[in-house]
């Protein structure tokens, strides 16, 4: 936990270092993201679902008629065969240590540019400070290992989309799909790519109507939930079952709720009064933030797992929320909505670190593959 939280620290700090250099910008951006991504590649039996990895991975080099038995039965090693066909490219313990390094190199590739392209150079210390310290990116990927390389891919993807590759896009998404099943909802939304993306206004009253009906209305909940799950079987087949048993306890928004609310409204805002002044990039990039919002009530009134799935939207954070934030022009109303997001960010940091339980004692010692190799 300390080792994580110091390096995350630091990396931010180097890169805020790297906005004011004439002479290291670039090692500096470089160095920090050098520095999360060997932790990420060093971990061993770090977080909640690290050893099941593990364990299933031991799985993986048995013989091919085995291994499709063991699917046969509905053995959770297999629910996604994209990545039992990449963890056979790497048999046993240190395979699995190799596989998982080639995940995080990859995976921190990809926000590393990311942050570099679409992130001006004063800002990318607040994209990095959202990369590192908004829980369900870097720090659950310690953790949720595929979820967080098919999270990644489909970044890549939307950048490739973005740049008129949408059929290589939307082979790298299946590939995530592969990966993770849960990835497959984000294919519709390669499609952004090629609309116009003009009707700013249009786009940010469709999001507030559609919002307020989904958090109003637990039929209207309940109904798109099942017509997704029919029309996606695989999600139901595989991932149906988190959803019972993380079902939701249906209490009503609260407080922080509203407060965490408040750079989505502000995003909403920009793209109903500025939405010509972005990039076609930073247009795609504000409606899935957009698309992010409609899945909070699903997370809140039917399952806790629905929120793994805004992950594939949310991570769209890094850049979009610098990008408006630097076009608030009021002084105060800037001060004021930075306060509450990175004061959010934070509890939601502190929490995961030292409330809840699931997390905080899966987190409490970093530990390195070193350890498993001398053992």
């Amino acid at each position: 936990m300390v080792v994580v939280i110091s390096v995350s620290i630091l990396a931010v700090i180097l890169t805020y270092f790297s906005s004011c250099s004439k002479y290291y910008r670039q090692l500096l951006f470089i160095t920090a993201f050098f520095l999360v991504t060997i932790l990420q590649v060093i971990h061993y039996d770090y977080g909640t679902d690290y050893m099941g990895y593990f364990t299933d991975h031991m799985f993986y080099s048995r013989n091919w008629k085995e291994l499709l038995y063991l699917r046969q039965i509905g053995h959770g090693a297999f629910k996604d065969m994209g990545w039992v066909l990449i963890a056979r490219l790497f048999p046993g313990k240190y395979g699995f240590f190799l596989l998982v390094g080639i995940v995080s190199i990859i995976q921190n590739y990809i926000y590393y540019k990311l942050i570099k392209d679409y992130v001006i150079r004063k800002d990318r210390w607040k994209a990095m400070a959202i990369y590192l310290f908004t829980t369900n990116l870097y720090v659950i990927n310690f953790s949720g290992i595929r979820q967080g390389f098919a999270v990644a891919l489909c970044v890549w993807a939307i950048l490739l989309a973005s740049k008129d590759k949408l059929w290589f896009a939307v082979a790298i998404t299946l590939l995530a799909t592969g990966i993770h099943v849960s990835a497959l909802v984000f294919l519709p939304f390669l499609f952004l790519s090629k609309l116009d993306l003009k009707r700013g206004r249009l786009y940010a009253v469709t999001f507030f109507v559609v919002a307020m009906a989904l958090y109003l209305s637990s039929t209207l909940l309940g109904g798109i939930y099942a017509k997704i799950m029919g029309f996606f079987p695989l999600l139901s087949r595989n991932y149906g079952h988190y959803i019972k048993t993380m079902s939701s306890t249906g209490e009503p928004l609260g407080f922080g709720f509203l407060l965490n609310s408040v750079m989505y409204i502000i995003i909403i805002y920009f793209i109903y009064k500025k939405f010509e002044e972005f990039t076609k990039e930073q247009r795609i990039f504000l409606l899935l933030i957009g698309v992010s919002f409609w899945l909070i009530p699903f997370s809140t009134h039917i399952s806790g797992i629905i929120s793994r799935l805004s992950t594939y939207f949310t991570v769209f954070e890094i850049v979009a929320v610098p990008l408006v934030y630097s076009k608030i022009r009021n002084n105060v109303v800037r001060m004021g909505v930075g306060i509450i997001f990175a004061f959010m960010m934070m509890f939601s940091y502190y929490k995961f670190f030292f409330v809840n339980q699931w997390s905080s004692e899966s987190y409490a010692t970093f530990k390195t593959i070193f350890s498993a190799i001398l053992e």
